[in-house]
Parts: structure tokens; sequence; C-alpha cells
């Protein structure tokens, strides 16, 4: 596995799913996906996903399939194709902080990077595809068939292997979630979309008119998460 071309990428802002997709976009290609950063990071630490479950024998392929990210370069912006998750920057803020209104320095910070990234695919001219995390709680048959269209992955094997993942995609989340808490830890286990929100004390409608007055054009991309004045 010592090649390190790749044509797509899985972008995400941290703790927004994109672990939970690459497992999905791995079992259903039988392809490993690169980790972020540098090579050897992306090898060992954040090595593709059924390498750090001992599974890699899975592979058919080992031509890396998609990197995967958390930041976009200028040359990620025009060369690359890209497959981007969304998720709530409110759970994301909750997550990283403990919020008081105004939002300080670093947790503006956070929304700033946030929407960078959202620009970035946003200006990308080659394929791309955005997913949303909550889709994938609720819907995930919808969005494993995006990510398939997106990846071309509809040959006859293909569509045995999504299917089976979705007939046993509690046993999946299990295997992904137990991997992923060796790194970090998920708390809403893929489960819960209002997980940090639901019973936050914080007045969430400043976090969104906030949001709302910063993020431009780019408020298409995140209107399902604001509440409607």
């Amino acid at each position: 596995m010592n090649k390190v071309r790749y044509n797509s990428l899985i972008c995400s802002y941290p703790r927004s799913g994109n672990h939970w997709v690459r497992y999905i976009v791995e079992f259903i290609s039988k392809r490993p996906t690169l980790g972020a950063g540098e090579f050897k990071w992306a090898t060992t630490v954040d090595a593709p996903i059924f390498d750090r479950m001992g599974e890699s024998s899975y592979y058919e392929n080992s031509n890396f399939i998609a990197k995967k990210t958390h930041s976009l370069s200028k040359n990620d912006i025009k060369e690359k194709d890209m497959l981007f998750v969304i998720r709530d920057y409110k759970e994301i803020l909750l997550r990283k902080h403990k919020i008081s209104l105004p939002l300080d320095k670093s947790q503006k910070r956070t929304v700033s990077d946030y929407l960078e990234l959202i620009r970035g695919y946003h200006n990308c001219n080659n394929k791309k595809q955005i997913i949303y995390y909550e889709d994938l709680v609720t819907d995930p048959s919808l969005v494993v068939e995006a990510i398939c269209s997106f990846f071309s992955l509809e040959s006859e094997d293909h569509n045995e292997r999504k299917q089976s993942f979705l007939n046993d995609i509690g046993v999946h989340k299990e295997k992904c979630i137990s991997l992923y808490n060796k790194i970090n830890s998920s708390n809403s286990r893929g489960e819960n979309i209002k997980f940090y929100s639901k019973d936050s004390n914080v007045n969430l409608e400043e976090v969104d008119a906030y949001v709302r007055n910063i993020s431009e054009d780019l408020n298409n991309y995140i209107n399902r998460y604001q509440r409607q004045e």
C-alpha cells in the first residue's frame, strides 16, 4: 500500500462523521482511504479503516480511493473531486467549547474555520457532492446512495455490498465506533443529531444570528441548521 495518488477528498470539519463515511466507502469499494495529514500520520495513526481493524486482507485494490481532510489548499480546490460532510455548527461548537455569549475569539475562530471549509467546497469546480451528518443518521440509505454515485460504485458487486451494509448497519456502526473510540470518543454514537444542543442552556438563536450574519453566500449550505426568525 505504497501508492499515494488519489483523486478525491472526503472533507469535513472535525467531529462531523468523516470516520463513519470512510468506513462506508471502504466497505463498499474494498479500497483503502488515506488518513488526514502527512503520509506517516495518514498511514499509521489515521491509517485506512480496515487496516486499523486488522482486516487489510479485505481490500481487493490497494490504490487509495480518497483522502480524508479537515483542511483545503488552493490545489485541493482546483484539482480534486470532493465529497463534503457537513454537521450542524452548533453541535460542533458545543462539543469543542464551553460556550458563553457573545462568542469569544476562540469560538468565533471555530465558526470561521467551519465556514472556510464550506467556502472551499463552494469554490470547487470539479466533481463534488455534499452529504449531511444528520441525514446519515436519519436516512442512511439516501446518503449511501449519494456516496456510491459520487465514487461510481455501481457494479453488481458494489450493489450487493451496499445492500449488505444497509441490512447490517447496526453491526457496522458498532465496529466503526469501537475503532473510533481508540483515538477519540463518540458521545452521540451516530444516533442523536442534537446530542449537545438538545439540553444546552445557551441561547442558540444568538449563535444562529451570528453565523447568519457572517456566512454571506454560504447560507444555502447551512439554512437547515438555522432557526427561522
